[in-house]
C-alpha cells in the first residue's frame, strides 16, 4: 500500500527556541512528512528567520505563515493552518511547539491510519503519564481521582472525558496491543485524516490565547459523532511544556474556570443537568485548589490566585450564558504575560 500524504502544522507564539527543538525531532524522523506549516503568532520575527532558515537545508515543504489575526488564539491559527496545507494532504497532524517526537513517531501514525481505514483520529503516546507509576501509586491516584478528578484526571485504561468536562487520562497500559480507544485526543499531538476538515469540521474560534481544553472539545465531538479515536502505544514523544508565553496564573484560572462551563455545553448539549455538573465541578476545584496549595511552598499566594480567579469568574458570569465566552475573553486578552 503506498505511504499516505502527512503534513504538519505547527502554532506557535514567542517560542523560537522551543520549536527549533521540536522541527528538529521532526526532520530526524524514519518517515518524513510531505510539507509543515508553521503559523506563527509572534511578536518579532526570530521564528520567521528560524523557519527560513530551515527552509533553506530540508527537503520537506516548509510553509510560514503568520496569524492573520494577532493574538487571535489557538484554535484560529489551527485553522489558518488547515488551509494552507496541500490539496493532496491526506493526514494532517497538529502538534504543539514544545514537544520531541521520538524517531519512529510518524511512522507509526502513517502506519495505523493505512491499515485502518476506520480510524479517524490518533494521539500518541506520552511515556512520563500516569502510567510511569509504582502500582501503589496508580492505586492511590484512581481514588483520588473518583473522589476530585480536577486534582488528578485519570482513568483507568482508555482516555475518556468526565460529564464535568475532565479530560482523563490512563492510569494502566493495556497489554498486547498496539493501541488503544479514546474519547479524547490531546492538543499537543493529534492527527485526523484531512477528510474530517475538508467535510466542515474546524476548531472553536471562540476560544482565545492557548484555549484550555479546545483539544478536548473538538475531538470529543468527533468521538460523540460516531468518529474512532484511538492512542497509538508506538507513537512516543516527550511534551516538554513551555512556561514561554504563558499568561498570568490569575487569568489562567479565570480561563480554566469559564471555559469548563462552555466546554461541559459544547460536549453534551443543552441540558438540564449542566448548572449540577459545572456546580460540581467548582467544588473540586476549590477542593484541589486548597489541597495544592498547602502542598505548594507560598501556598497562601497560590491559594489567593485561584480563590481571585474564582471571585472574577462569577462576577463574568452574571448575566451571560454558558455559551458565552465574550467576557472571559476580555478579561483573558487585557492580561499580561
Amino acid at each position: 500500500m503506498p505511504l499516505s500524504v502527512l503534513s504538519i502544522i505547527i502554532c506557535t507564539k514567542n517560542r523560537p527556541n522551543d520549536l527549533k527543538i521540536t522541527l528538529e525531532s521532526v526532520f530526524q524522523q524514519s518517515f518524513l512528512p510531505d510539507s509543515v506549516v508553521i503559523v506563527d503568532d509572534s511578536t518579532s520575527d526570530d521564528t520567521e528567520i528560524l523557519v527560513r532558515d530551515y527552509a533553506a537545508s530540508t527537503p520537506v515543504n516548509l510553509i510560514y505563515s503568520h496569524s492573520p489575526c494577532p493574538h487571535s488564539g489557538l484554535p484560529a491559527a489551527r485553522n489558518t493552518g488547515i488551509k494552507k496545507i496541500p490539496d493532496i494532504t491526506e493526514i494532517i497532524l497538529f502538534l504543539d511547539d514544545d514537544v520531541t517526537l521520538e524517531k519512529q513517531y510518524l511512522e507509526s501514525i502513517e502506519s495505523v491510519f493505512s491499515r485502518c481505514p476506520e480510524i479517524s483520529g490518533t494521539t500518541g503516546f506520552i511515556p512520563t503519564g500516569y502510567y510511569s507509576r509504582s502500582v501503589y501509586e496508580k492505586f492511590l491516584l484512581w481514588i483520588i481521582s473518583g473522589l476530585n478528578p480536577v486534582l488528578v484526571p485519570a482513568t483507568l485504561i482508555c482516555p475518556s472525558v468526565s460529564r464535568t468536562g475532565e479530560a482523563l487520562s490512563p492510569l494502566f497500559l493495556k497489554k498486547d496491543t498496539s493501541h488503544i480507544p479514546a474519547q479524547w485526543l490531546s492538543g499537543c499531538n493529534m492527527a485526523y485524516r484531512a477528510e474530517i476538515f475538508r467535510n466542515g469540521n474546524s476548531f472553536d474560534e471562540h476560544l482565545t490565547r492557548y484555549a484550555l481544553g479546545e483539544d478536548m472539545i473538538f475531538s470529543y465531538g468527533l468521538f460523540r459523532e460516531g468518529k474512532k479515536l484511538i492512542m497509538v502505544y508506538p507513537a512516543r514523544l516527550i511534551h516538554r511544556i513551555s512556561p514561554d508565553d504563558r499568561i498570568p496564573p490569575v487569568a489562567r484560572f479565570v480561563m480554566m474556570l469559564g471555559y469548563r462551563r462552555y466546554a461541559i455545553r459544547k460536549c453534551f448539549g443543552q441540558h438540564l443537568m449542566n448548572p449540577v455538573f459545572f456546580m460540581l465541578f467548582l467544588i473540586q476545584f476549590i477542593t484541589a485548589a486548597f489541597i495544592l496549595s498547602m502542598k505548594r511552598s507560598g501556598n497562601l499566594h497560590y491559594w489567593n490566585q485561584a480563590m481571585k480567579g474564582y471571585r472574577i469568574v462569577m462576577t463574568l458570569f452574571r448575566d451571560t450564558d454558558d455559551a458565552d465566552l465574550s467576557k472571559i475573553n476580555v478579561f483573558c486578552s487585557n492580561s499580561q504575560s
